[in-house]
C-alpha cells in the first residue's frame, strides 16, 4: 500500500470519527448571466457541491472605538480534497453563508479560510 493511499485512508477515517464536529455543507458558485430591465429579474446559474466540513477555529476581529465595525467573523475549516475550489466562492453550513477567502489544497484535505456574510 502506497503512502498516498495510507494518508487518504487516514483522512477518511478521521472524517468518519469526528462525530458531531463534522457538518454537512454546500459549496456554491453563483454566476449572473443577464438582467431583464423590464421585469427587473436577474438571470443566474448556481453550481453546488455537497461536502463534509470540519470547523477548526474562529476569530472575531478586534473592535476599535473610533472605527465602524464591519469585519466579519473569520473561520478556519477543512474539507476532503476533490472539488476544484477555483469554481466556488461561497460555503453554506446550517443556513449560514460564508465567503471563501483563501484555500490550500494538499491533495488530501482542503484548508479553507472563510468569513461569515452579514
Amino acid at each position: 500500500m502506497s503512502l498516498k493511499t495510507r494518508v487518504r485512508n487516514a483522512v477518511n477515517t478521521a472524517f468518519d470519527k469526528v462525530g458531531d464536529f463534522k457538518q454537512r455543507g454546500e459549496l456554491l458558485d453563483k454566476t449572473v448571466s443577464g438582467y431583464n430591465f423590464a421585469t427587473r429579474n436577474v438571470s443566474q446559474t448556481v453550481v453546488n457541491t455537497f461536502v463534509d466540513v470540519i470547523f477548526l477555529s474562529s476569530t472575531t476581529p478586534p473592535k476599535r472605538s473610533a472605527e465602524l465595525q464591519t469585519s466579519a467573523r473569520q473561520h478556519k475549516a477543512i474539507i476532503k480534497s476533490g472539488p476544484n475550489m477555483d469554481s466556488y466562492d461561497t460555503l453554506v453550513v446550517n443556513s449560514i453563508e460564508y465567503r471563501i477567502e483563501t484555500y490550500v489544497d494538499n491533495n488530501f484535505v482542503i484548508e479553507l479560510s472563510v468569513s461569515e456574510l452579514m
